[in-house]
C-alpha cells in the first residue's frame, strides 16, 4: 500500500469502495463501471455522505436487478462540509 496526504477543501468528497461497486452486472453482462459511478456522484454532491450511500446502492440494485450482489459492496464517502 501507498501513503499519499490529500487537503480537503469545504464540499469535497473522499470516496472510497470495493471493486464491487463498479463489477456490479445487470441481466445482460453489463458493468455499472468507474463511469456510472463518477456520474451519480457528481449528481449527488448536494447531499449528506449517508444519503449518496443510499443512492448508490439503490442505483446498483435498479442495474442489478436484484437485492443481492455477487461480490461485496463497501462504501466509505466523507464529505467535508466546512
Amino acid at each position: 500500500y501507498s501513503e499519499e496526504t490529500v487537503d480537503l477543501d469545504a464540499g469535497d468528497l473522499l470516496v472510497l469502495y470495493s471493486d464491487g461497486v463498479t463489477e456490479t452486472f445487470d441481466s445482460k453482462e453489463n458493468e455499472f463501471a468507474e463511469k456510472n459511478l463518477t456520474e451519480l456522484l457528481l449528481n449527488n454532491l448536494e447531499h449528506e455522505s449517508k444519503e449518496i450511500i443510499e443512492n448508490i446502492l439503490d442505483s446498483l440494485k435498479e442495474f442489478s436487478g436484484d437485492e443481492h450482489f455477487d461480490d461485496d459492496v463497501t462504501l466509505l464517502i466523507v464529505k467535508r462540509t466546512t
